[in-house]
């Protein structure tokens, strides 16, 4: 089983990033449109549907080139999206949830916790998005 909806949420989780597709999951309000799956954001519009896009992966691009890139001291390189350098990268407790405040993503790696949020963010006075 690679994943599942979560209980009494629009959301649901996967636990792996080894999918035969993508798995994706759309956030939208009116400022912005944002696509994202397993590997990170996919495509954001401004003021959709007919304004600017500020950003798409191409279609040769597997993995999200928003990424951090982490090095061990054994100089293993791997990004926070799981994109490795080799494939001797195994993470553990793989857990990307999609839920309808937020896309969460993370894993552990020889005792290392990399895990990454994307969110929309509301100021209290207007109710302006960030």
């Amino acid at each position: 089983m690679y994943g599942k909806f979560i209980k009494d949420t629009a959301g649901y989780v996967i636990n792996t990033f080894d999918l035969p597709t993508a798995w994706e999951y759309i956030y939208e309000n009116k400022d912005i449109l944002l696509k994202v799956d397993q590997f990170g954001p996919v495509y954001a519009q401004a003021n959709p549907p007919g304004d600017i896009m500020l950003f798409k992966r191409e279609q040769h691009q597997k993995f999200s080139p928003w990424f951090i890139n982490v090095i061990t001291e054994e100089n293993e390189r791997f990004t926070n999206f799981l994109k490795p350098y080799n494939n001797k990268i195994v993470p553990e407790d793989v857990k990307i949830e999609y839920l309808p405040e937020c896309a969460k993503y993370s894993f552990t790696y020889k005792g290392l916790l990399i895990s990454t949020e994307i969110q929309e963010q509301y100021e209290n006075e207007g109710n302006e998005t960030k």
